[in-house]
């Protein structure tokens, strides 16, 4: 997916990776290649984490965007990473015909399967992502008792799983009574029609993460090549700049 051609590029880059960064990547993107019209932005969708930093080992893209960091045996001397942003990893619903707000322990009782119906009497359809992911690791990590409730639901069969980060939303979005897991940072950038919980009274923002009123983030990593091409030099300056960090926090991100 070309995000956009400036006329008269002479010079192109490509990048890929986890689906939550996309909307973050293509709105950068577009606001290097109108300052730099020499340069093509190029997003390559559906990499995931894994298959970005393999795609950036291989020279096949010029930035991966990573869930993770490098694992040990992913490090090398032509990769280098760095933690790129960090954004309030939410709780969503595909409907605001309940009320906005909920807690900690009333999540851990949906998810153990104790409440299974919404207060209109909808019945819920919780969305889970692959044991391996990244926002199946962070949802764990709420409690001792998400971890126990996610584990049994994983062994169970019929439950909904979405393989990337926009099949969660999606199935979310048009499931009724549906129920999961994202980023904030995703729920903007690409204008889903999906409802974001406040937990325990406070709404999830940058404002809230930065603060530390908000506790439930979820970060995510650059990898480039440790020599990269001219033009990708110039692309991660810019996502460094002050203008990107300003674009970053308005779309749900905060800036490392």
């Amino acid at each position: 997916m070309i995000i956009a051609i400036p006329a008269g590029a002479t010079d192109s880059i490509r990048t890929g990776g986890t689906g939550a960064s996309l909307g973050l990547a293509g709105a950068l993107g577009t606001a290097f290649m109108a300052a730099n019209p020499d340069v093509t932005v190029e997003e390559v969708p559906s990499l995931g984490s894994s298959g970005g930093i393999d795609a950036a080992a291989q020279g096949a893209i010029d930035i991966a965007f990573s869930s993770r960091p490098l694992k040990p045996e992913e490090k090398s001397s032509s990769l280098v990473d760095a933690k790129w942003v960090v954004t309030p990893f939410v709780l969503v619903r595909n409907d605001d015909s309940v009320a906005h707000d909920i807690t900690i322990p009333e999540i851990e009782r949906i998810y153990a399967g104790r409440v299974t119906n919404w207060p209109n009497g909808e019945r819920i359809r919780l969305v889970l992502r692959p044991p391996a992911e990244s926002d199946t690791r962070i949802s764990k990590e709420i409690s001792p008792a998400m971890r126990r409730a996610i584990d049994s639901l994983q062994a169970l069969e019929g439950i909904l799983i979405a393989v990337t980060d926009q099949d969660c939303l999606s199935t979310i979005g048009k499931v009724p009574g549906a129920l999961g897991f994202s980023t904030l940072a995703q729920v903007i950038t690409e204008k889903r029609p999906v409802q974001v919980f406040s937990i325990a009274g406070v709404k999830p923002s940058v404002k809230s993460l930065a603060q530390g009123d908000y506790h439930l983030a979820k970060p995510l990593y650059m990898v480039s090549r440790s020599h990269p091409t001219p033009a990708a030099q110039r692309f991660i300056a810019f996502m460094r700049s002050d203008k990107a960090r300003s674009i970053l926090s308005e779309l749900g991100a905060i800036p490392q």
